[in-house]
């Protein structure tokens, strides 16, 4: 049996799918799934996914997993909101949970990779905000004996829930649509950030799984790209639209990266073997799911 956390949401519902892609179907989903569905928010990523049950979201060791045999847990279930401002919902869903969970995996011998963040790194002094420390805590509490991934910007379905903390790909994709254009900030031609598709971020985690080595690990495409080139390559995906500079939100600027690239050597030395999807080609699939989507 395989346990995936955050299972709604945008990594988790995209590894569950990767494990249904390669033959695996006993697979425990836990999200907060009573909080959801009094809300009535959107279950979609996990329709047509094949699963064994859902399983409810603790943060008591007694119950924070199932009782069964677990042959690994895939851990991303996290507030990921990076301007959450409230501290004791961080504190307890991405902080306690985690820690919990780890000591539950340790105890019961079972491998647990975590979706850290480079978010970590802040402007290399550090984290920037409240969410970027609580997971550099919960790595503090796993690296001994889990993988923590530290991973870099995401892309790719299953995101639209995300509002504003979904990746640009998707927010220029509707701004096209929309307004023939797209919402770029001002000198985003000096900023970069390193663009990985969601599906390489799945096959390192299974990866990672079958080459078992407990620390902490940059990954990402390898290469930085400024958002004005990633901007050209989705306007180009799409077939027009036209760029609009805009003043950073007040609310970002004092936490906002400036250069991020991952460190893939860790990866390297140790044998696992990935080939990261080159923004071209990733944000062409990713766009045309997105059209196929609104057909």
């Amino acid at each position: 049996m395989f346990v995936i956390t955050g299972a709604c949401g945008f990594i988790g519902s995209n590894m569950i799918s990767y494990l249904n892609k390669i033959g695996i179907n006993n697979i425990i989903a836990i999200d907060d799934f009573g909080q959801i569905l009094s809300a009535n928010v959107n279950t979609s990523n996990l329709q047509n996914l094949k699963l064994n049950k859902v399983y409810p979201i603790s943060v008591r060791e007694i119950d924070v997993l199932p009782d069964c045999e677990i042959m690994g847990v895939f851990h991303f279930g996290a507030i990921s909101n990076t301007l959450e401002k409230n501290q004791q919902k961080i504190d307890y869903f991405n902080v306690k949970y985690t820690e919990i969970l780890g000591d539950v995996c340790k105890k019961r011998n079972i491998p647990l990779i975590f979706s850290s963040t480079a978010a970590i790194y802040g402007n290399g002094n550090g984290p920037l905000n409240p969410y970027a420390e609580s997971k550099l805590a919960g790595e503090k509490s796993l690296s001994e004996h889990s993988v923590c991934l530290r991973l870099f910007n995401v892309y790719g379905k299953n995101e639209s829930h995300k509002g504003r903390m979904s990746s640009v790909i998707f927010k220029w994709f509707h701004e096209l649509k929309t307004n023939k254009q797209i919402n770029l900030f001002e000198n985003s031609d000096k900023y970069k950030r390193d663009f990985v598709f969601v599906d390489d971020v799945c096959d390192v985690f299974y990866k990672f799984l079958n080459n078992y080595k407990p620390g902490v690990y940059d990954f990402g495409s390898g290469e930085a790209r400024t958002f004005e080139n990633i901007a050209d390559i989705v306007i180009k995906q799409y077939g027009f639209g036209n760029k609009n500079y805009i003043p950073m939100p007040e609310d970002l600027i004092n936490q906002y990266q400036k250069n991020t690239i991952a460190d893939l050597s860790l990866i390297n030395k140790i044998g696992i073997e990935i080939n990261p999807t080159i923004p071209e080609i990733g944000i062409s699939k990713y766009i045309n799911y997105l059209k196929n989507m609104e057909t």
